[in-house]
């Protein structure tokens, strides 16, 4: 038993120091039933997100001039990138979970996916092959710009907005079977939820020195399915799960302007997004 929670423990130390922060999805990798009071599980592995269709409708005239010296910048192509990559987060980002039972079928967690941060309970109604479990989870979105205004680069990002914190939350309603001993454990739902994203672009040109930010505001909306599965002998499995989401994000940027008013552009971005996922789990 010792031995197994150190591997489990190195696993998850080696996932963590090697993967990138970047982006990729926020998948549950749990089953329907519950832990017994006082078990713990946790967990290491891959998430990536992908988009498989997507349409944008905007408002306001492409192209601008923003408070920075240097070429135009055009404003809608740039706020559309940053809302793709920031609130759809394509890519392949780590997965790193821990699990609680409470007691009385009751369960908290907290998962790491790269762009945010996310707790959450649920409550299962069990027996001992089946259960459906009804949950709520609160996320803290990790929002970081990879624009580099010495390349001549934007659009990349959306940074933090100075004192203001982007959220979001969720709600998964799985059903669920386990065989004798849970040796086989799969699991499927629905899951829906919003997120609130308070943040900044930069903006930058060929030869600019300075940047200037412009002031944006998203809200993104999803709701989809989820099937998963597990496979192993205690402690450890592996588990991996698919989930399909229609998504849609609406975001407004308030570009600066010399001496003049901000000018307002706004972009609507909806699309399919298939996020499959898998990790080495350990239950004690």
């Amino acid at each position: 038993m010792l031995l197994s929670r150190r591997l489990v423990s190195l696993a998850v130390c080696g996932l963590a120091a090697s993967l990138p922060a970047c982006g990729g999805g926020a998948a549950l990798l749990h089953p329907a039933h519950t832990l017994p009071l006082q078990r713990v599980s946790a967990g290491a592995g891959l998430a990536a997100s992908f988009t498989l269709a997507e349409s944008r409708s905007t408002e306001g005239a492409p192209g601008g001039q923003p408070g920075t010296p240097g070429a135009p910048v055009d404003e809608l192509t740039a706020l559309e990138g940053a809302a793709i990559e920031s609130a759809l987060s394509p890519g392949i980002s780590p997965w790193l979970g821990a699990r609680v039972g409470l007691g009385g079928s009751n369960e908290a967690g907290v998962t790491y996916t790269g762009r945010a941060v996310r707790m959450d309970g649920r409550h299962a109604f069990t027996d001992e092959a089946l259960a459906l479990s009804v949950g709520a989870g609160a996320s803290a979105v990790l929002l970081e710009s990879t624009d580099d205004p010495r390349e001549g680069r934007t659009g990349d990002g959306l940074a933090p907005r100075s004192g203001e914190l982007s959220y979001g939350f969720d709600v998964p309603v799985l059903v669920g079977w386990r065989s004798s001993g849970s040796v086989v454990e799969a699991w499927a739902g629905v899951r829906g939820g919003m997120e609130w994203l308070n943040a900044e672009l930069a903006l930058a040109t060929a030869g600019a020195t300075e940047r200037a930010a412009a002031r944006v505001d998203a809200t993104r909306w999803f709701g989809g399915g989820v099937v998963g599965m597990a496979l192993g002998l205690r402690p450890i499995s592996l588990a991996v799960e698919l989930d399909v989401a229609y998504q849609a994000v609406t975001a407004d940027g308030a570009f600066p302007r010399s001496g003049a008013q901000p000018a307002r552009r706004s972009t609507t971005i909806t699309g399919l997004t298939l996020a499959p996922a898998g990790a080495i789990v350990g239950k004690f």
